[in-house]
This record gives structure tokens, C-alpha cells and sequence, in this order.
């Protein structure tokens, strides 16, 4: 009869554990109407056992609170890219695209956050622990500016023990 350990690691081998990694907060990222590509805070992968096979990965970023302080009703222009590599001897990757006309923001108002999960699967940059590099692409709104207030951006990581 199989020992409980060995039951635990085949019941383990049908799932597939998700992690999530989460970047430092941004106290503040301004959207103005010129684009510009912004640096996000790295992403840092640890705890990953090894000898595991990465089966997805994909990232996303919240915030806490959306302000315009152009004096028009405001939202992004184009759309726009958040995108991940290695930090050493990566490619940007594209894990999530902010659709033109997004973050919709009254004049002058101030809204509440927003999260934007992604859904493209970035497993062949993102291959187990390390820093990953975060940058937004051309970032950029209809008037400025956008403040979206205490970014994060996170990585979504799901293995398969084998």
C-alpha cells in the first residue's frame, strides 16, 4: 500500500497550483496626451519548486483610484500594451492590451480603481523564478492628464508538478 506522501504527490500531479506575484506599489502613474513608454515596478517570481513545468502565465494591473485633472472628460487614446521580460537578457512580451477609449474619466472628476486582468499567456518569457521588467507602451490619453493612483501589476503563474 502507497505511503501518504506519495498519494498527496499524485493528487498534487492532477492540479495545477497557481501563484500570484505582485509588484511594489506606484503611488502615482500620470497619463498624459503625449505617449510615452512608463517603467513599472518589477514583478519578482521566487517559490516556484523546481522541477515543475510552467503551464500558463499570464499578468495584469489594478489601481486604487483614477483622477483627471485635464478638465475634460478624459480616457485612453489608442490601444496600449503592458508588456514583461526577463530582466536579464529578455524580450518585451505583451501580456495584456488596454483597448482604445478605456478608463473612462468625468472632468475633473476623481473615480475609483480599475483592475484589468490579461489573458495572453506569457510562459515562453516568463519561465520560473527571477525579476521581470514591466513597462506600459506608449501610454497615453485623449487630454491630459489620467493619475491612476497605487498601481500594481502582477504575474499569474500556474505550474504542473511532474
Amino acid at each position: 500500500m502507497p505511503g501518504i506522501n506519495y498519494l498527496v504527490e499524485q493528487m498534487l500531479k492532477l492540479q495545477s497550483p497557481l501563484a500570484i506575484f505582485a509588484s511594489a506599489p506606484i503611488p502615482v502613474i500620470t497619463i498624459s496626451a503625449t505617449a510615452t513608454t512608463q517603467s513599472l515596478n518589477d514583478v519578482v517570481i521566487s517559490g516556484i519548486p523546481s522541477g515543475v513545468t510552467i503551464a500558463r502565465v499570464t499578468g495584469g494591473i489594478f489601481w486604487g483610484e483614477t483622477i483627471d485633472d485635464s478638465g475634460s472628460a478624459n480616457k485612453l487614446l489608442d490601444n496600449q500594451n503592458l508588456q514583461v521580460r526577463k530582466s536579464v537578457g529578455g524580450t518585451w512580451t505583451t501580456f495584456l492590451t488596454l483597448p482604445d477609449d478605456c478608463i473612462h474619466i468625468g472632468a475633473s472628476l476623481e473615480g475609483s480603481g480599475r483592475l484589468f486582468p490579461g489573458y495572453t499567456d506569457v510562459k515562453a518569457e516568463v519561465t520560473g523564478n527571477g525579476t521581470y521588467n514591466i513597462q506600459w507602451v506608449n501610454s497615453r490619453a485623449d487630454a491630459s492628464n489620467i493619475l491612476l493612483k497605487d498601481v500594481v501589476v502582477y504575474l499569474q503563474v500556474t505550474y504542473q508538478l511532474t
